[in-house]
This record gives structure tokens, sequence and C-alpha cells, in this order.
């Protein structure tokens, strides 16, 4: 992230007509992984306890969601970069 996407993507995407995906995106992108971690933390716990009512499974559901949001928001920063 420092040695590339610091000092050469980042200014592409600041200068495309996309400029939003580095704002908004990435920003949602870095918080959201910083979540997702206790989050998956948590499930692990409750599953190691054998407490698989409808608020873990829920919890799963809710950390495979935003996981995937994760790489599609990957997604659209990386080819907000390809496409500028």
């Amino acid at each position: 992230y420092v040695k590339y996407y610091g000092p050469l993507v980042k200014p592409v995407i600041k200068a495309s007509s996309t400029p939003w995906a580095h704002s908004v995106a990435m920003e949602a992108k870095e918080h959201i992984f910083l979540f997702i971690i206790p989050m998956a933390l948590t499930v692990v716990l409750a599953m190691y306890a054998n407490q698989q009512d409808r608020s873990t499974k829920f919890l799963v559901g809710l950390t495979a969601g935003l996981g995937l949001l994760i790489g599609l928001m990957g997604f659209i920063i990386s080819a907000s970069a390809r496409w500028a």
C-alpha cells in the first residue's frame, strides 16, 4: 500500500472521472476491514462454544456479506484506476 498505492495509484484515481472511488469506497473499505476482524473472532468463539442460534447465524451472514462488500469495493477501486 505504502510503496505502490499511495504514490502511484491514488493520484491517478483522484484525477480520474471517478475520484469518489477513493474518497468513498477506499475509506469505507478500510473501516469495514477494521470492524470485520472482531466480528469474525466473535463468530469463531460462538461456534466454538456451540452457540448456533439465530443471532449467530445472522452474524455469520453479516460477516460474509461484509467480506463480499470489501471485495466489491476493491474491484471498484481497481477498475477506477484502470479506466483512468
